[in-house]
């Protein structure tokens, strides 16, 4: 299941870049400093919140893992910009948000540079993650008919622009009805083998008034369901995960509790189909990169499903 095209007004700054930017200071060690950059006014695009922020805690994250060592600069801006027609390759003429995140790391092999938006392309050791994040950043960059470059900086470091394009501001209120039906009180047990995905998620659903518990291990996930298998109301998983996949993982928790409904996401189809995953006794199948308020919607319908 691709992530549905956004249809909701979002102001991307301020409210999402400061709720990306608590979540990112609690999260990357002091010595790197976080410099950001915004404009006087908010800045409108049509987008779904949670996405956008899944981009910037990406990007960030992986700024700041490229200078874990050493320390540095991560800096964040959003400007308005106005594009005459030719002036970026695929941006019609109009009025756009452009998000820059910048670092002074390493920088990237030019070697890879061309492949790094590849789906499963990653350099990372065994185990420190499935290689989707940036092709997931990618997705959902062209899912809201934006555009990201990336290039290395003559000063060192990293670039990534993203540019959106601008709307004019709607009502508030007729926004926030869309999701109203998708909130509850459920407790929900989220696990993701990328901690910031992890976090990132937990704190979405938060939003819809869930309460969530992420793990970023599937065994001690497993563990924890095990001490009170009646406590959670249902379970999100990843597919893609070291130690155990979330389809073995869902076997485990529902030969502990046949009724637990489990929603397993999966960037990789190849692995596990909506018909296997059925067979299993799973309750969804969702393709990523999928939307926090898709999750939401998916977990209120399996709620009132069951009661």
């Amino acid at each position: 299941m691709s992530a549905a095209h956004p249809s909701s007004l979002l102001t991307i700054y301020p409210s999402t870049c400061e709720s990306a930017l608590i979540l990112l200071r609690a999260s990357i060690p002091t010595f790197i400093d976080i410099h950001t950059k915004f404009p006087d006014q908010a800045v409108m695009i049509l987008s779904d919140k949670i996405q956008i922020g899944q981009i910037l805690m990406n990007l960030c994250t992986n700024a700041a893992q490229a200078m874990e060592k050493t320390g540095g600069l991560l800096e964040i801006r959003v400007e308005t910009k106005i594009l005459p027609e030719g002036a970026v390759e695929d941006c019609p003429a109009g009025k756009y948000a452009e998000m820059t995140v910048k670092d002074n790391g390493p920088g990237i092999d030019p070697g890879i540079l061309s492949r790094i938006f590849d789906p499963y392309f990653t350099t990372r050791a065994v185990g420190k993650g499935s290689g989707l994040g940036l092709a997931v950043v990618d997705t959902i960059v062209k899912n809201h008919k934006g555009t990201i470059t990336v290039q290395n900086r003559s000063e060192g470091g990293t670039l990534f622009t993203m540019r959106f394009p601008m709307v004019e501001q709607k009502p508030e209120t007729k926004i926030k009805s869309m999701n109203d039906s998708f909130h509850g009180t459920e407790r929900i047990l989220f696990v993701d083998d990328e901690v910031n995905i992890a976090e990132m998620a937990q704190e979405a659903l938060k939003l819809f008034d869930y309460r969530v518990e992420a793990m970023s291990d599937p065994e001690d996930a497993l563990a924890l369901f095990k001490l009170n298998p009646g406590y959670f109301d249902a379970v999100i998983t990843d597919m893609t995960m070291p130690k155990m996949t979330g389809a073995k993982l869902a076997e485990e928790l529902i030969r502990i509790r046949p009724d637990i409904p489990i929603v397993l996401c999966t960037g990789h189809s190849s692995l596990i189909d909506e018909e296997k995953a059925r067979q299993l006794g799973i309750a969804a199948y969702m393709m990523k990169p999928v939307s926090m308020s898709k999750i939401a919607e998916t977990i209120r319908k399996l709620m009132d499903q069951k009661n």
